[in-house]
């Protein structure tokens, strides 16, 4: 059974076009959401208007706030990377109801709108952003037929964005990405699967190529995947896991081989909304907030937290938007 499903997993991939040389862009494996490109995790934030929010972090330390320009509503963000190749500011994918899609390259508080993306039609769906070239980001999307797809942008030999576009495979509806990391530390993004009967999967991925599938193990469907970072800084990304009774797992990877560990608890009423990392030292942390509003991080080693602390509370028309899924 399991022959059967990988083979379902390693779909069919087409390849669309000739890639140019790059230079080399290594892969983060725990920073995310580095919008002053300091190499640390920022906090953006939605009210509830539309109305736009950042924190640029140190550790437990807000070192600078500022409200950003109003968006309207019909804009959702649908991922955050680093797409402009070298800068290393971390840069807004926003797509609205409509189809049309948008990023803005940020330089801390300020952004930078641009406008080279096609608008796919709304069948189809942001499933996370990865460096899968290991040149900046890339946006994998998912249509509601199961269809898997890439977009891979680049600088042109002239000058100008280019978007290459490849269809990866078909791959069977109670299969979900849940994940986008760098699991084998190859510099280079993976996917993160998730079957409705709790079996897991990775593809290990080179380009648009899936150079190695393996389903990893079955967790029973009481379990979900709340974030991927390199808690342990390794330079492979890992998985945090969290159950309906709020006890939290991590599996260390290391390509498709897990180290696991049950971690302690916490109450349903706190909830992961980002994984990155805060304080600059090459591991993943975890965001944490409460249903009053109340805001708190774990500054993690592996499976331990090194520190914690409360962080000031929020009203909760504001809401963090971490996309841990976006690698």
């Amino acid at each position: 059974m399991q022959d059967v499903a990988r083979r379902v997993l390693l779909g069919i991939l087409f390849v669309v076009g000739v890639l140019p040389a790059c230079a080399a862009h290594p892969a983060e494996a725990g920073v995310f959401a580095d919008f002053d490109a300091d190499g640390k995790s920022d906090i953006l934030w939605r009210n509830d208007n539309g109305t736009l929010a950042m924190w640029l972090m140190n550790g437990f330390q807000i070192k600078a706030a500022q409200t950003l320009p109003v968006v309207s509503n019909d804009w959702h963000v649908a991922g955050i990377g680093d797409d402009d190749l070298n800068r290393n500011f971390h840069s807004i994918l926003w797509r609205n109801d409509n189809g049309a899609t948008t990023l803005w390259w940020m330089s801390g508080f300020t952004p930078y709108p641009q406008w080279y993306y096609p608008s796919p039609s709304v069948d189809w769906h942001v499933a996370g952003l990865g460096d899968f070239f290991n040149f900046g980001s890339d946006i994998l999307w998912r249509n509601d037929d199961g269809t898997l797809s890439m977009w891979h942008a680049y600088w042109g030999v002239h000058g100008g964005r280019q978007i290459q576009v490849a269809t990866l495979a078909v791959i069977s509806t109670d299969w979900h990405v849940v994940g986008i990391g760098d699991f084998d530390g190859d510099g280079e993004s993976d996917i993160l699967w998730r079957n409705d009967n709790g079996a897991v999967a990775v593809w290990l991925m080179n380009g648009f190529q899936t150079k190695a599938a393996q389903i990893l193990s079955v967790v029973s469907t009481d379990w979900h995947v709340v974030g991927t970072g390199d808690f342990d800084g390794d330079g492979r990304s890992d998985i945090l896991w969290r159950d309906d009774s709020g006890t939290l797992a991590m599996w260390l990877m290391n390509g498709f081989t897990q180290n696991a560990q049950i971690l302690p608890a916490v109450s349903n009423d706190w909830h992961v909304v980002e994984v990155g990392d805060f304080d600059g030292d090459g591991r993943s942390d975890i965001l944490w907030r409460n249903d009053n509003g109340a805001l708190a991080m774990w500054l993690m080693n592996g499976f331990e937290a090194k520190a914690a602390q409360i962080l000031p509370t929020v009203s909760t028309d504001w809401h963090v938007i971490g996309y841990q899924i976006s690698r």
